[in-house]
């Protein structure tokens, strides 16, 4: 791809569109750019199929919709950068799988629809089921799937597990397949982090776990900057660029969805069919805190947090799983002799390699944890910019500015938050308008809320108004 000979950001929302083009399966190509009015690609960690998608807006005034045709046997092919960045140029291809949101104009000469596209890998994903035997370290299963069942040219970023299995995968798509070894498994290096995840961006299919994704050094340092601490240095597009446009705290907590969802405190009884034993796990969030990696140093709430009793926290029941997430592989260790007689020839032990009853709550919280304050920010469209990076925040706190220049940013809610989503919008795609919409997720605090906390004449303000407990309690 040629580089222009003059490659600059040349205003806010800069973007440089090279091509949008329809092609036909049936061989024809279509250069639409001057049709299309909008573009969204959405990238997601959370998503459902694992896959980018997105959708076009298309202005028709020449019944393309029926002259191509468009019916759902195209390929969208987008290719864009944003310039004066050294970002290079994203070659995007999609299939288009629908059209919805047709409507006339006044004037019936022209009409609006739009073409929803989805990765093409969906559509491979979709088209295959995994029967198959696999034993091993499950990131090496996962890599056999993506090699086996994606073309060859797939690019995937895998973070090495500490799991081994020995495991029969019955029909699954293969997306499937790999969410469902994701909610099985560990880092092996570093901390244990059970919140693997599964999702593609721009560049690859990935297979990492959030606690490592949140290690990651800061990629964007947004700020809110408010109007009595901007300088003259704000009038530099750069500082723009970093600037959030849109700001909304979608979530901040709800602690009785989190209480029930099992984030802070469980339990997980499991019964064994064969000798009719039933057991019991506990788990409490603010140990199980210490051994994940997280985005801050401080838990989402006190230490002496009400929500944290034993006694608190849902109930789970499973089926007792004889040799947890694996089958065994090696004898060894003073607890191997009490296996002896119970191994079929062939089979050997690794002792307290797999914790699966242990690993099925930490997950829960751990996951669930992300979810306890979410952001949205729009800022200026950025095609470096990925799910799963890390990014700085600092939002402007409401109380008056004093002299300290560093105190102006609420401390709870600013600081380091992992990028969960990202919706990349081009408005007017022929003379080009980019933001991005990014979703900000955090799982734990920079500054920890404090246990005990007095507001120093509180009680003589109550009194001398004449507010104190036995005037309201006589009505």
């Amino acid at each position: 791809m040629s580089v222009p000979e003059i490659d600059k950001y040349k205003r806010l929302n800069d973007v440089d569109v090279s091509r949008v083009d329809l092609i036909s399966d049936s061989g024809g190509v279509l250069d639409i750019k001057d049709l299309c009015t909008h573009v969204t690609i959405y990238e997601d960690m959370f998503s459902p199929t694992g896959f980018m998608s997105g959708y076009i807006y298309m202005s028709d005034a020449v019944n393309l919709k029926s002259h191509f045709p468009i019916s759902g046997h195209e390929t969208i092919h987008l290719v864009y950068r944003t310039p004066g960045m050294d970002a290079e140029y994203l070659d995007l291809k999609f299939d288009v799988y629908s059209m919805t949101d047709r409507t006339k104009s006044t004037n019936e000469r022209n009409e609006m629809y739009r073409l929803n596209f989805i990765s093409k890998k969906h559509r491979i994903n979709c088209q295959q089921r995994i029967s198959k035997k696999y034993k091993g370290f499950i990131s090496d299963i996962v890599r056999l799937i993506i090699e086996d069942y994606f073309p060859e040219d797939t690019k995937y970023l895998i973070e090495p597990t500490q799991e081994e299995i020995d495991v029969v995968i019955p029909n699954l798509k293969p997306v499937e397949a790999i969410k469902w070894l994701a909610s099985m498994c560990k880092t092996k290096q570093g901390q244990n982090n059970p919140n693997y995840v599964f999702f593609e961006s721009f560049d690859r299919l990935n297979f990492v776990s959030m606690g490592s994704m949140s290690k990651a050094p800061v990629s964007r340092q947004y700020s809110m900057s408010p109007t009595g601490v901007r300088t003259d240095d704000f009038k530099d597009i750069f500082k723009q660029f970093l600037n959030v446009q849109d700001f909304a705290i979608s979530r901040e907590f709800n602690r009785h969805e989190e209480f029930e969802a099992g984030l802070f405190t469980s339990r997980l009884y499991t019964h064994d069919i064969t000798t009719k034993e039933w057991g019991i796990k506990v788990y409490n969030y603010m140990s199980g805190f210490l051994n994940d990696d997280h985005l801050e140093e401080n838990p989402i709430v006190p230490k002496a947090s009400k929500y944290l009793l034993s006694t608190n926290g849902p109930s789970y029941f499973r089926p007792k799983q004889k040799f947890g997430n694996s089958q065994p592989l090696v004898v060894g260790g003073d607890s191997a002799s009490e296996w002896e007689g119970k191994l079929e020839e062939g089979e050997s032990f690794i002792p307290n390699q797999n914790k699966p009853e242990e690993h099925f709550l930490q997950r829960k919280s751990s996951v669930g944890s992300y979810n306890n304050r979410v952001i949205k920010v729009r800022v200026a469209g950025d095609s470096r910019l990925r799910a799963g990076t890390v990014s700085g925040i600092k939002i402007p706190s409401n109380e008056p500015l004093d002299d300290a220049a560093d105190n102006w940013f609420d401390k709870y809610t600013s600081g380091r938050h992992i990028i969960s989503r990202v919706r990349h919008s081009i408005d007017n795609v022929s003379g080009g308008d980019y933001t991005c919409m990014v979703e900000l997720a955090s799982d734990s605090l920079a500054e920890q809320y404090p246990d005990k906390k007095t507001f120093s004449g509180s009680d003589t303000t109550n009194k001398e108004e004449g507010f104190g407990t036995e005037q309201l309690n006589d009505g």
